[in-house]
């Protein structure tokens, strides 16, 4: 355990120490750091150890209960004095049981108990806790998929945007150099006024989509700062470095069969259906009677000079059987069939939820790509449109409309085509994830 935690300890280290000197992350730095740091998925983990520790209270049942007891005895009563004397082995010849006397006795004793049959309960009682255990197990690996999408998908939102950034500076500088242009030429005869107005409403436009753009950087990497627990005073650059994802499974069925597999949210309903199933048989058991050994060793004396030589032991075999309880047995076994009943319900509707989530996603990754194709033709065309237009312009062959329509459009398409590129990341990532091979990735790099 020492061990584990100086590991940890070493990892944050080097994470920080990354950001401290080279300022910037990679896509896997940035996971990696999520999962170090993530208190969501610390609460997981923590989940985790719960199940844990409950298994290890439950498991306890199959060992024997011993007690030690210490009592001290003061009265007058005959059949207390009778049983204590002779218990002490020092019972008086001659004594009226009718007037004893006051009498003192001090008893000190372990007492063990094992049970030897209860019906099954007990290896019922820990397959339950086994199958919750797995459940909880599953349930942080979805945590870790979820934030480990969240990651990724955030991390390129922040790239997309700071590239929206650079193409909004880029119109601006665009648009005011031809404003620039405008006005000497209004100055010399050469251009209308209304032509230099209808440019400065476009340099007004164009600071508003680079205030825009800024904004979205800032709101990008402040939730991205949320995902890896960092303060809002840290400062956070992203390398950009190339992203290479697992290999994903080709075609719509294979990606079906990889999610019905590998979805650690399915797996961890399938657990708690087997807990909910060894919960409804454990209430059933509790009609059968039980059967359980106890033993005692114990001494008693009237001042305290306990000699081995005068103890006691019992040990005998006692068969409980509760008859009558009032319906409460009857209710926990319908309570457990509703609970089995619920489970199989919201496991048939899970699968049917993955396989719309996989069949969207499988759907969204073909749309981005020729999302991405037909952007990237359209960026080409625009810019090589707006050079045309913009020769034209500036000889006085095309009007102020149809220059500022050109450079809208590139713009336009500038912002397309980023969008395209990183929606074609950001729709191989929620693949990954809707597959659950998130978790695959992060067990791949904590080996790295």
């Amino acid at each position: 355990m020492i061990y584990k935690f100086l590991l940890i300890f070493l990892l944050l280290l080097d994470m920080n120490v990354a950001l401290a000197q080279h300022g910037s992350l990679s896509v896997e730095e940035a996971v990696r750091l999520a999962l170090l740091n993530n208190p969501d998925l610390t609460a997981a983990r923590s989940r985790v150890e719960q199940a844990k520790g409950h298994l290890t209270q439950i498991r306890s049942i199959y060992a024997p209960n011993l007690g030690f007891d210490f009592g001290y005895l003061r009265g007058d009563a005959p059949s207390a004095y009778l049983f204590k004397g002779i218990d002490a082995r020092q019972l008086p010849a001659g004594v009226d049981f009718n007037n004893p006397g006051v009498f003192d006795n001090l008893e000190v004793g372990l007492t063990a108990r094992y049970n030897l049959w209860d019906g099954g309960r007990k290896s019922l009682a820990v397959k339950q806790a086994k199958a919750h255990l797995k459940a909880g197990t599953h349930l942080r690996d979805q945590a870790i998929n979820q934030l480990i999408g969240a990651v990724i998908q955030t991390y390129f939102d922040v790239l997309a945007a700071v590239e929206f950034v650079d193409v909004a500076q880029e119109s601006l500088k665009t648009v005011n150099v031809q404003l620039k242009e405008a006005r000497v030429r209004h100055r010399l005869g050469g251009a209308l006024k209304s032509d230099v107005l209808s440019i400065e409403v476009r340099v007004a436009e164009a600071k508003e989509r680079l205030i825009a753009a800024e904004n979205a950087v800032e709101l990008t990497k402040a939730a991205l700062r949320r995902l890896l627990d960092l303060s809002p005073q840290q400062e956070v650059i992203l390398s950009g470095e190339e992203w290479k994802p697992a290999k994903l499974p080709v075609g719509l069925q294979a990606r079906l069969a990889a999610a019905l597999e590998h979805r650690p949210d399915l797996r961890a309903m399938k657990s708690r259906l087997q807990s909910a199933q060894s919960g409804q048989e454990l209430a059933k058991k509790q009609y059968k009677p039980r059967l359980d050994l106890v033993g005692r060793y114990y001494m008693d004396d009237d001042s305290g000079d306990l000699e081995a030589s005068r103890a006691n032991w019992t040990v005998g075999a006692m068969m409980s059987w509760e008859l009558g309880d009032g319906g409460r047995r009857k209710g926990a076994v319908k309570a457990a069939s509703s609970r089995l009943g619920e489970m199989e319900a919201q496991l048939k509707s899970l699968e049917r939820t993955i396989e719309m989530e996989v069949h969207q996603a499988h759907l969204q990754l073909k749309d981005a790509k020729a999302r991405l194709d037909v952007a990237t033709a359209n960026g080409e065309r625009a810019e090589e449109t707006l050079k045309l237009v913009k020769g034209l312009f500036s000889g006085g062959a095309a009007t102020v409309t149809r220059y500022l329509t050109a450079e809208t459009d590139r713009t336009m398409a500038k912002f397309r085509a980023i969008k395209a590129r990183y929606d074609l990341k950001k729709a191989k990532a929620a693949l990954g994830h809707v597959l659950g091979l998130c978790v695959r990735c992060a067990k791949d790099w904590k080996e790295k």
